[in-house]
């Protein structure tokens, strides 16, 4: 790989992962796209992690080992490993995941040719805590389309699970949409912030293998948005919080700052008004449970 192909920056954030950390490190060093930096920031972890990091560190040049003094929650991690990125794009790799050696190449093939879009994944297959098939993953959802309110409602209003925030995205993107926010679904929202920007495109090949597992956060806190916000930002922690409401908010931010037309924009805000009275019953439960 010569200097002539772009520099792609994987940030890999991680808080006691070293059940599964080696097979994510090691699809990820694998890739037949060589021109990488990959970024570990480790929250403090009390496992193995760090053993395991700083050999991996030592082996290969590519990679960055840096470890946080306290568990300071997932939006610091994620935000950090993208604040220390250099690469024309940029990936976030969970630690429990796998890449197939061809992912990054995919991707970075269709950013290149394809100027208008701003975020590249490819099809799912879920695996198990051994590293098995469980299943495939085959919700498709129009984020490719060239209308930016019907981008916007493919990832408001249908059920999915967001994979494509492990997307590979141009990082100047990130300029306009900003990091990713501290509060439950901030994924969600970061997402619909890069819809009203460009367009995605799914590799029609599966490179992408998400862990599921006992241990991952969203088995953990499960829909409980409450106990979830504190997973992203330990401060908020038994604090009154409004997590149904707060995305509400971050749904309307998202439409009031795009740089999109009026009517686009009246369009995304009615997605909004149909997505409030879907959540009516959880909007009206977070008010009796954050009064408590």
């Amino acid at each position: 790989m010569t200097s002539d192909y772009p520099l792609v920056s994987i940030g890999v954030p991680v808080f006691n992962g070293d059940d599964y950390l080696t097979a994510a490190l090691d699809s990820i060093v694998n890739q037949s796209y060589q021109n990488l930096e990959i970024i570990i920031s480790d929250n403090c972890s009390t496992d193995k992690t760090q053993e395991i990091c700083l050999t991996y560190e030592q082996k290969d040049p590519r990679i960055k080992y840096f470890r946080a003094e306290e568990n300071l929650g997932a939006t610091w991690n994620f935000n950090q490993v993208l604040h220390l990125a250099s690469g024309k794009y940029f990936r976030w790799a969970a630690h429990d995941d796998v890449l197939a050696p061809t992912c990054i190449e995919k991707c970075v093939a269709v950013l290149e040719a394809n100027p208008e879009v701003v975020l590249c994944h490819t099809k799912v297959e879920v695996i198990d805590h051994e590293g098995k098939f469980k299943h495939d993953y085959d919700i498709v959802l129009k984020t490719d389309h060239q209308s930016p309110p019907t981008r916007f409602y493919e990832l408001l209003i249908p059920w999915n699970m967001y994979y494509e925030i492990f997307g590979l995205i141009r990082r100047e993107a990130f300029q306009t949409v900003g990091p990713m926010g501290n509060f439950s679904h901030a994924d969600g929202i970061l997402l619909e912030r890069l819809s009203l920007i460009g367009r995605f495109f799914q590799v029609d090949e599966v490179l992408f293998y998400p862990r599921f597992h006992a241990k991952q956060s969203n088995q953990v806190y499960g829909l409980n948005y409450h106990t979830y916000t504190a997973w992203f930002d330990p401060k908020l922690r038994g604090k009154r919080i409004f997590p149904y409401w707060r995305q509400l908010k971050e749904h309307l931010a998202v439409v009031r700052e795009a740089q999109i037309a009026a009517a686009e924009k009246f369009n995304c805000y009615r997605t909004i008004a149909y997505w409030f009275f879907k959540r009516r019953r959880e909007l009206l439960k977070d008010l009796i449970l954050s009064n408590r």
